[in-house]
């Protein structure tokens, strides 16, 4: 999976709040996301995933043995994207401090008191770098689509697609076309459609890089017949779904192509919660590998 560069920021207080927004800018192509508990951070993370975590300890001003970023640590750490965690406090006993090191593997547990914008920066680049060195872009594609094909005729229905591939050449076209979208959720309906004539497959999912829906379409070139309007329109007639022509990434290789069209306007509760689906990412495909299913990096 391509490293991400969005980060999220869980505070209560809006005074902080701003100064997060003033200080932890994302470089180019990331976004910062603002929840103030433990609810929004599950609906966000739901939407998107995130390379860094600021996270405040105390998310109750009222209750001063509140410890509620424990709790917002390990719903993210539930999430697989390997995200890197900072815990933020006022003050935190040191059993607090070795849970959140020891347990939940936090990046860092600083003061909230020594924050200043060259310090927030330095973490946010330590943060990144963590997460880049732990993803991987080996297999999330694959897994994916493996998984929404069904085993029974994954191996006919890939080979008549994009014949003359090999498998290593294929899984390699397909990382590289889904890079930008990873980590992806499937449609809670059919998730993956292969045209009847076996030219054109069509995948539908929510890519929590951007928080917001698309359909892959992919096959040999000669079949795109360079119109991708026309596609989008083939699409919409097979799969149900009407896509805008607004491109938002083109991939091809070896005689095989790949665009992903954004979806606007799609609601998140039409995709699959993550809790009922493997989250498609280095873990997961781990996981997947002792199976036999799909290659582990």
């Amino acid at each position: 999976m391509m490293p991400l560069e969005n980060i999220l920021v869980v505070e209560d207080d809006p005074r902080w709040q701003e100064i997060y927004k003033r200080w932890a800018v994302p470089t180019d192509g990331g976004c910062l996301r603002v929840a103030r508990d433990l609810a929004e951070t599950r609906d966000v993370l739901a939407r998107r995933a995130f390379a860094v975590a600021l996270i405040d300890l105390r998310l109750s001003e009222d209750d001063h043995d509140n410890i509620d970023g424990i709790h917002v640590m390990e719903a993210i750490a539930a999430f697989d994207d390997y995200t890197s965690m900072v815990l933020i406090t006022g003050a935190a006993s040191v059993g607090v401090m070795r849970e959140a090191q020891l347990r939940l593997g936090a990046l860092d547990v600083v003061e909230k008191r020594a924050i200043d914008p060259s310090r927030l920066s330095e973490l946010i680049r330590r943060g990144l770098v963590a997460h880049a060195k732990a993803v991987s872009s080996k297999a999330c594609a694959w897994a994916f689509l493996f998984e929404q094909a069904g085993e029974h005729d994954w191996c006919g229905q890939l080979n008549a697609l994009l014949r003359p591939h090999t498998w290593l050449r294929a899984e390699h076209f397909f990382e590289r076309l889904f890079q930008p979208i990873l980590p992806v959720v499937p449609r809670r309906a059919e998730a993956l459609i292969i045209n009847p004539t076996g030219r054109v497959g069509y995948a539908h999912c929510w890519s929590r890089r951007i928080g917001g829906a698309v359909l892959v379409c992919f096959g040999r070139s000669r079949d795109f017949d360079g119109d991708l309007p026309a596609l989008a329109s083939r699409s919409e007639a097979i799969s149900g779904e009407s896509a805008n022509y607004d491109i938002f990434h083109q991939y091809s290789a070896d005689g095989s192509t790949g665009v992903v069209f954004n979806l606007p306007g799609r609601d998140r509760s039409t995709f699959a919660e993550l809790n009922q689906t493997r989250a498609y990412t280095a873990r997961a495909v781990a996981g997947a590998s002792e199976t036999g299913r799909v290659d582990d990096n």
